[in-house]
């Protein structure tokens, strides 16, 4: 009977923390423009609750209050709704949602055409803040890209239709996600036993510190505290160096060598060959990542980077999107291969969300996850006919959903991977891939919006958050896995409306960040809906399927197609096409060196040492891991606190260890 109450308040203790970082990850990362906090799939905000919770409160919970103590399976409940709750605020949904809808729509408006072609495309009229047509005002959207003029209020009432119209295919979006991720895990977790190394650094916090003990066990490690020792010195002498403008000596992490190489072959070598900086995270993560992945992504990494050097100097018709296009090949063979080796367990999920009763806890879980995938597919698929995509791309866009965040979800699982894009594969990339004039105006529009809902939300999937929450309990059974799926909705439904909520207000209250960078104020977020593929149709600008394309996505889905098979023939083959996924990406080429440098380390380690060594090292690396988490917050807190006593925010320095583009 105590069981009960308990679960209830833990659950409305995270529903406070989560309304906590729905209003100040929107602050932090926008209008302070300081170092990101909620964007990763081990996020600082969420890492710093957690430390907060087993370092100071349930000690004193424990000490003076045993029986309302957090236990190891409340505590997973608690993070595991943070987690769901970190998907929204910036990099999940809402930096780019509303202001990207409120930037189209101005556009839209300024262009004869545009505005004609959209009004006359039989997109409905819910999803824009203001209504379409050639220079009509846009003072909804206006107001939100610039600022509220003096004593004028919120419109909050002009946002309830957006927000019920796309807040439908979200929502569905999000519950497909939820069953993907409920479906999958119990494959992944026992029977392909994947490392889930993001699960260790969870497990480290918040596991039972055992009887008469306070403390987690990590925390009484010496050799983890030398390695979060270590990242929290080197941080704080660069943060020293920054606050006293150079006064104190920086402790340097980061290199641009370009002017060295200005001639010949480095003229031409892109910035993974010549800059980069060490990530202690990442450094800590490839410790723990099984060897054929951290090899793979490094060595393509860097071979990727000899080839455009070699390209740009020797071959001239060489394009860089042909390794986009490569990637999108690769993705697709992958994908298919995860659903290959988890036929047994999928077909037999979806069969049991047909069934009117479930034999037992394990089939109703199925049941669920069927469900709620299925539901949410319909929805989503319904949605898409509503807004005027037609069938065909209706079923494209909702599949190639299905894709991105399943294999998001995946090398989160296989790797531990904090970020996360899946950009290769695009809607409007396969949609290029098709005669022009099949193509109407609100399926070019849609295609673009779709990029948004799924390639750019990649970096906080549902999908990947549901497989790490269903992981963070031991002892987590069926019963206790629908029960956080059910939870996990609620707490994004809730978000929805309460972060949009937040952002809207800080939107329309700020015009530009503090410190003047970005305008609008989620920057370059509110300027990613790319309306070409519209305005072709509109100008009559024609355009065939492009042979080099197909022929590089090919080359990409055959080279996939032979590391994979040479993966499960010679179990001591390196090279595993996931590396093929972060060619040409922002995010990959900030990987390249740390990979390098936690690989190096292991590999050494484990040649010289053995697995005793291994073994003896991991809290060393976990050190690492959360060391640098805790110095992104702890110095992310700095500027807010010099607010505080009243510094001019425009002025403030900040120091800035993780902001993405």
């Amino acid at each position: 009977m105590t069981r009960a109450p308990g679960t209830i308040v833990v659950f409305l203790l995270g529903l406070i923390l989560c309304a906590g970082l729905w209003w100040a990850v929107p602050y932090n990362n926008f209008a302070l423009n300081n170092s990101f906090i909620s964007d990763g799939y081990l996020p600082e905000i969420v890492l710093f609750f957690i430390v907060l919770l087993v370092l100071v409160v349930n000690p004193l919970l424990r000490r003076y209050l045993p029986p309302v103590a957090l236990s190891h399976q409340h505590l997973s409940l608690l993070v595991g709704m943070l987690l769901f709750g970190a998907i929204l605020p910036s990099n999940g949904l809402f930096r780019f949602f509303p202001h990207t809808l409120a930037h189209e729509t101005e556009r839209i408006n300024r262009s004869k055409e545009l505005a004609a072609a959209i009004r006359n495309s039989g997109l409905p009229r819910p999803l824009f803040p203001d209504p379409i047509g050639f220079n009509l005002d846009t003072p909804v959207s206006s107001r939100l890209m610039d600022q509220l003029d003096p004593g004028d209020s919120i419109p909050w009432a002009a946002w309830i239709p957006p927000l019920l119209s796309w807040g439908v295919v979200i929502v569905a979006f999000w519950a497909l996600m939820i069953g993907l991720g409920l479906m999958v895990y119990p494959q992944w977790r026992y029977v392909e036993r994947l490392s889930f190394p993001l699960l260790r650094v969870y497990h480290a916090l918040i596991d039972d510190p055992g009887p008469k003990r306070n403390f987690p066990e990590i925390f009484r490690s010496l050799t983890f505290w030398i390695g979060a020792g270590i990242v929290l010195l080197v941080h704080s002498i660069n943060g020293l160096a920054l606050f006293t403008n150079g006064s104190f000596p920086e402790f340097p992490i980061s290199w641009d060598v370009k002017e060295l190489f200005a001639e010949g072959f480095g003229r031409y070598a892109p910035g993974i060959l010549l800059s980069g900086r060490i990530y202690f995270i990442f450094v800590g993560l490839t410790y723990f990542m099984p060897n054929r992945y951290s090899f793979s992504i490094w060595f393509t990494l860097f071979a990727s980077g000899i080839l455009i050097a070699f390209a740009e100097r020797h071959w001239p018709m060489f394009r860089h999107g042909r390794l986009y296009d490569a990637g999108a090949g690769a993705l697709i063979v992958m994908a298919l291969g995860v659903i290959w080796l988890g036929r047994r367990r999928y077909l037999p999920a979806l069969s049991a969300a047909l069934r009117r009763r479930a034999k037992d806890a394990a089939e109703a879980s199925d049941a669920l996850a069927g469900r709620l995938f299925l539901g949410g597919a319909a929805v989503m698929l319904g949605w898409f006919l509503w807004a005027g995509a037609g069938a065909p791309w209706a079923i494209l866009l909702v599949a190639m959903g299905i894709v991105i965040m399943l294999m998001a979800a995946r090398i989160v699982a296989e790797t531990g991977l904090t970020y996360v894009w899946i950009i290769p594969l695009s809607a409007q990339q396969i949609v290029a891939l098709f005669p022009q004039r099949w193509l109407s105006v609100s399926a070019a529009f849609l295609q673009q919006a779709h990029y948004i809902l799924a390639n750019r939300a990649s970096a906080m999937s549902a999908a990947a958050m549901t497989v790490l929450a269903l992981g963070l309990n031991r002892a987590g059974a069926p019963t206790s896995y629908r029960r956080l799926a059910g939870v996990g909705l609620l707490v994004l439904t809730i978000g929805l409306v309460f972060c949009g909520a937040v952002h809207l207000r800080m939107g329309y209250t700020l015009s530009a960040s503090y410190d003047g960078v970005n305008q609008p104020i989620t920057g370059r977020g509110a300027l990613l809906m790319d309306l070409s593929p519209v305005q072709d149709i509109v100008m009559g600008r024609k355009y065939t399927p492009d042979r080099g394309q197909i022929e590089a996505i090919v080359s990409g889905a055959v080279l996939a197609t032979l590391l994979l098979i040479l993966c499960a023939r010679f179990p001591s083959w390196p090279l595993h096409p996931i590396g093929l996924l972060f060619m040409y990406s922002s995010i990959g080429w900030r990987l390249g060196p740390s990979m390098f440098l936690g690989w190096a380390i292991k590999t050494l380690l484990v040649k010289f040492g053995g697995a005793r060594a291994y073994r003896a090292a991991m809290a060393f690396f976990l050190g690492l891991i959360i060391g640098e988490m805790l110095a992104n917050t702890i110095w992310t807190l700095a500027p807010v606190l010099k607010i505080l006593f009243g510094e001019d925010p425009a002025r403030i320095q900040r120091l800035i260890i993780f902001q993405y583009t």
